[in-house]
């Protein structure tokens, strides 16, 4: 929780007040896993906070989230952004962490898994698959 604390106290309540409060640990531990380095892990939760901010103005909740929303923040919300100043808006340090959100959420059964790839091609290398030895 250090890097929590080292947040700016606003960015720390959008996080620990808003819709991904109840996921903030768990992500925590997910960075942890991966061995990410403490600058990278202080820059997702800031990442984080600026999104969990956003979906408090727009009523949403952690089990609506999918790469369509995180799209429409990207796209939408952050170029003409007016959140404090204190909201990280670098395009490729917020996409990053919301790509481990989402991977977070469906390893939490929050979010729904993506489909597999189908079609033919598909079908092809899956049985390729089951028939090359490991």
């Amino acid at each position: 929780m250090d890097s929590i604390r080292s947040l700016h106290p606003l960015a720390r309540a959008w996080l620990l007040d808003g819709p991904l409060s109840l996921y903030v640990e768990a992500f925590e531990a997910l960075m942890e896993r991966g061995r990410y380095a403490e600058g990278t892990v202080a820059t997702d939760l800031r990442a984080l906070a600026h999104f969990a901010h956003w979906m408090t103005r727009c009523r949403l909740a952690a089990d609506q989230i999918d790469e369509s929303l995180v799209e429409l923040f990207l796209d939408s919300h952050v170029p003409r952004c007016d959140c404090h100043a204190t909201a990280l808006r670098t395009h490729g340090d917020l996409r990053a962490s919301l790509v481990h959100l989402l991977a977070l959420l469906r390893e939490q059964q929050v979010i729904v898994e993506l489909p597999g790839p189908s079609g033919p091609i598909a079908e092809e290398l899956h049985r390729y698959n089951v028939h090359t030895p490991a």
